[in-house]
């Protein structure tokens, strides 16, 4: 899973129009833990079986670009979740900085996940 669909902006106020605003993530409960533990989601419990992980790209009413992050269990409410040195709002640079890290870039992962043999 990558995450550097929100990358690719030098401004924290400015959206590129090749940039995504919307992404959710449906995937194996295992995987959708993963994700949440690799962000250090605090008091973390096992994802449900129809779990999703939703990240959106918006705009503050000062222009400033944030992430917010939702996770929706096997109830039909969205919980909003705060990730590792951020809050609720998480701007665009604090969020990249956090992935930085734990996400490789889009060319390994083309070679690493499609090179031929």
């Amino acid at each position: 899973m990558q995450f550097n669909h929100f990358s690719g902006s030098d401004s924290n106020s400015v959206v590129p129009t090749n940039i995504r605003k919307f992404m959710i993530y449906s995937i194996h409960d295992d995987q959708i833990f993963s994700v949440l533990n690799a962000l250090k989601v605090p008091n973390l419990k096992p994802a449900p079986y129809g779990s999703s992980v939703i990240f959106e790209l918006r705009k503050s009413v000062n222009g400033k670009l944030y992430v917010q992050i939702f996770y929706k269990t096997d109830s039909f409410r969205l919980q909003v979740i705060n990730i590792q040195k951020c809050d609720v709002e998480c701007s665009l640079k604090d969020f990249n900085e956090i992935l930085d890290p734990i996400q490789i870039s889009r060319e390994d992962y083309k070679n690493k996940c499609f090179e031929s043999s």
